[in-house]
């Protein structure tokens, strides 16, 4: 236990949801567990089944958060995956969640040559508009 009545593990946990800059109901909803679970791992855990699941979406390494072996961040440049999705879609424009949720959906039941055929006509769109600039692959 820490100075905090924390586990080590527990201890990690804090300190990577700190990182991610989520609250525990936050962070809870992006594992789909209960917050009042998280809160218990927060204090006395000691491992769980969701560990890889919260390492990902708190941006560290999954070996540090179960064992604390490792750098919290690993060369996988530790950028939170709740973070991921909030630049992804803009606050001030209501529809683009709802959207990006279908695109999604749709994306994900597309099959392999399907979903080839979807990023061809979004880079088309792209190139149209003018925004080659910021194509990464130019």
């Amino acid at each position: 236990m820490d100075t905090n009545g924390r586990t080590a593990f527990g201890a990690r946990l804090v300190q990577a949801r700190k990182h991610a800059k989520l609250t525990q109901v936050q962070a809870a909803k992006g594992v789909q567990m209960a917050q009042g679970t998280l809160a218990q791992l927060e204090i006395g855990g000691k491992g769980s089944s969701y560990t890889v699941q919260l390492a990902e979406l708190y941006g560290v390494s999954a070996n540090w958060l179960a064992s604390n072996k490792g750098k919290m961040i690993s060369g996988g440049g530790g950028t939170p995956r709740s973070m991921t999705a909030q630049k992804l879609v803009s606050p001030k424009k209501n529809n683009d969640l709802e959207n990006v949720i279908k695109l999604l959906t749709l994306f994900i039941s597309a099959t392999a040559q399907d979903k080839q055929h979807i990023m061809d006509a979004a880079e088309q769109i792209k190139h149209l508009r003018g925004d080659a600039s910021n194509d990464e692959t130019t």
